[in-house]
């Protein structure tokens, strides 16, 4: 059991395909991620509508203290790859017929070899450590761990809530 009191069993994630397949993140041997040596993949699902700002993005993971191996970036709904910058570590995936929203970066992430996979938002600029941030993150948990982050600015003095409890 956890800090939390949860088992080792509900702290599972796992993903269930179309076949109703479950995977777990938690089987993969340590030794696969743990390594300093275990290349790191970023994934990233974009769309022609973003095409203006994608490689701007893909500068800043380009541009980190601990460069990765591979960017994969997956096209929603076009036969053409977005402008990006050169760079032999960038590996763009077609989808012109599916669009599968910002969920084609798990399917970017099925083609990516063993290691760490960090998946990545296309309009956002990185700072030069969120590689380096995320891998210590995943190697403090022994390489067990699925870490990510999800934020959102407030104006200051806004009002989050209109009672004393979240959930009232």
């Amino acid at each position: 059991r956890d800090l939390h009191g949860r088992s080792r069993r509900q702290r599972q994630m796992c993903i269930r395909d179309s076949n109703n397949s479950v995977s777990n993140f938690f089987d993969v041997p340590p030794d696969i991620i743990s390594p300093d040596s275990a290349p790191i993949s970023v994934c990233i699902a974009t769309y022609p509508g973003r095409f203006k700002t994608i490689a701007r993005t893909v500068r800043t993971l380009l541009d980190q203290t601990l460069m990765p191996d591979a960017i994969h970036i997956w096209v929603n709904e076009s036969d053409i790859a977005p402008p990006l910058p050169d760079n032999e570590r960038i590996v763009v995936h077609l989808s012109p017929e599916k669009n599968l929203t910002d969920i084609g970066k798990f399917a970017a992430a099925s083609k990516c070899s063993e290691g760490i996979t960090i998946l990545a938002d296309d309009d956002l600029n990185y700072p030069p450590d969120y590689i380096e941030y995320m891998v210590k993150e995943v190697r403090r948990f022994d390489g067990k761990a699925c870490v990510g982050l999800h934020g959102i600015a407030f104006p200051l003095g806004c009002l989050l809530y209109t009672s004393p409890s979240p959930r009232d």
